[in-house]
C-alpha cells in the first residue's frame, strides 16, 4: 500500500478515538477505511447496539403482551438521549428495535465518531445484506 494512502487511512482512523474504533465491527472499520482511501464521506447503514438493561422475565401464563409493551417503553426511554443526539446530528430516518436493544440508521463517519463515544453504545455494526444459501 502506498505511503500516502496509508497516511490517509491512519488520519481517518485517528479521527475516531481508540475507544470508538474498538466498538466498530470489522466490516464498518473497512468501510470507513475505504472511504478515507477514496477521499469520500458517505453515510453508511449501521446497526447501533445499546448496552443491555436488566429486564423482568414474564410469569408463565402471564400477560406477555403487557410485559413486551413495558419492555418497549423502557427501551424507548433509555434510547431517548441517543435518539435526540441523532436528530441533532441531522440523521434520519432510523428504526428502534427494543427486542435486541438496537437501532438502525444511516450515519456519516463523523456521526459514528460522535455517538460511538457514548456510554450507552456497546457496538456499531455495518448493516450488510446477508442471504442464506439455498438448502
Amino acid at each position: 500500500m502506498p505511503r500516502e494512502r496509508r497516511r490517509v487511512i491512519m488520519a481517518e482512523r485517528a479521527s475516531l478515538r481508540p475507544e470508538v474504533w474498538r466498538k466498530l465491527d470489522r466490516e464498518l472499520q473497512r468501510a470507513i477505511e475505504a472511504q478515507a482511501r477514496a477521499g469520500e464521506e458517505r453515510d453508511l447503514p449501521v446497526l447501533v447496539v445499546l448496552t443491555s438493561a436488566a429486564m423482568e422475565v414474564p410469569a408463565a401464563g402471564g400477560a406477555a403482551a403487557e410485559t413486551a409493551a413495558r419492555w418497549q417503553a423502557a427501551f424507548e426511554l433509555r434510547a431517548l438521549p441517543l435518539v435526540t443526539e441523532l436528530q441533532r446530528l441531522g440523521t434520519g430516518p432510523f428504526d428502534l428495535f427494543w427486542i435486541n436493544s438496537s437501532l438502525t440508521a444511516r450515519l456519516l463517519p463523523a456521526a459514528i465518531a460522535e455517538i460511538g463515544g457514548r456510554d450507552e453504545v456497546q457496538q456499531i455494526q455495518l448493516l450488510v445484506e446477508r442471504r442464506m444459501a439455498p438448502v
